[in-house]
């Protein structure tokens, strides 16, 4: 469909004048080159008049909807636009049930680990702990079946890939989240697609190789045709980055070399509301702690005794020493930060 004669002798006042009408024409009717829509991007997100914004937004979401997923049979989903510096923990890996790529990324890892997989079971189990549902799988439950199958489980935001090569090279099985369009898609056209609409993860793979010298990753991708595919890092690490590099390493117990790796919370800033309560929530943390010790048995002791099941904590909050009140305080006011970092908002509600 062409674009008519009004909407050209318009289209500078709504675009600026930096594109003319034969460009935008080109675009809208799907023409354009990559350079051409990188420019339009550009324009529409320096132009002030949000009608123009939302126009393009359409343009761009009609012109790419053509993606991997429907050429392969999948349904994933695109995960909320725009998160910043927010984790996608609850997002979703998969939309349905029917595309389970967690669930066969998880299979292949027990078979290549040598261990009995009785698909109806594994299935089974994951519908009915909640970690496969009518939406998918959101990443906070990947790797919940491998767990279950009595495996070490370790899942961490800001992998690098010195951390994927690592784990590998330690024997560990790693799955991580990706945009699949990127890897099975149109590499360039989603790039435009990030720059414009956010980045969005919405797959699972297995990560089987991590070749530093030669600059390429090979995976494991259960919507692929093929047992293994190769990429170059830049192509993966794109892909990968939608997720905030989430990973989730694999392997026997008694075999991992543990480091903890807390999320970052260090650029989540508190309100003053809530650092003004920091003292109430960290004596209900005592006064919960402290309840929980009493109902196992534990009573009041001058020194820590496991045997007699007594510790010097079983006191008041106004009694704690300073180093213990900070752990307390500690742990109330990281727990609402990563609230925060996970795209929450805490706030108090109106008196009715």
């Amino acid at each position: 469909m062409g674009m008519n004669r009004k909407m050209k002798d318009n289209s500078n006042k709504r675009y600026g004048k930096c594109l003319n009408d034969e460009l935008l024409a080109a675009f809208l009717e799907g023409n354009a080159s990559l350079q051409e829509t990188m420019a339009i991007a550009h324009a529409a997100h320096e132009h002030d008049e949000i009608s123009s914004v939302i126009e393009i937004y359409e343009a761009v979401n009609k012109q790419f909807n053509e993606d991997f997923t429907s050429k392969d049979g999948a349904e994933i989903v695109d995960l909320s636009a725009d998160m910043g510096d927010q984790l996608p923990y609850t997002a979703m890996a998969a939309t349905t049930t029917a595309n389970d790529c967690v669930w066969a990324c998880e299979r292949y890892i027990m078979m290549r680990m040598g261990m009995e997989c009785d698909d109806r079971k594994l299935r089974e189990v994951a519908l009915k702990n909640n970690w496969l549902n009518e939406r998918g799988t959101p990443l906070y439950n990947i790797g919940r079946l491998l767990e279950w199958a009595n495996l070490s489980v370790a899942r961490r935001f800001e992998g690098t890939i010195d951390m994927l090569s690592h784990e590998i090279e330690e024997g560990c099985h790693v799955i991580v989240a990706v945009d699949g369009n990127e890897l099975l898609g149109n590499y360039d056209e989603e790039k435009v697609k990030d720059f414009l609409i956010g980045e969005t993860a919405n797959h699972a793979v297995v990560v089987s190789r991590v070749d530093l010298e030669n600059d390429f990753v090979e995976v494991h991708d259960p919507q692929s045709k093929q047992q293994i595919d190769r990429y170059p890092m830049e192509q993966f690490l794109d892909a990968w980055e939608d997720s905030h590099r989430f990973m989730v390493s694999v392997i026997e117990k008694g075999r991992r070399s543990y480091i903890p790796s807390p999320i970052d919370i260090s650029d989540v800033t508190l309100s003053d509301e809530l650092l003004l309560l920091t003292e109430a929530i960290a004596e209900n943390v005592h006064e919960v702690w402290a309840s929980k010790r009493m109902d196992e048995g534990w009573t009041y002791g001058p020194s820590r005794n496991d045997m007699l099941k007594q510790t010097p904590c079983m006191v008041p909050y106004s009694e704690l020493s300073d180093k213990e009140k900070e752990y307390d305080r500690a742990t109330a006011m990281q727990s609402i930060k990563l609230l925060q970092k996970l795209g929450y908002v805490v706030e108090k509600r109106p008196k009715r």
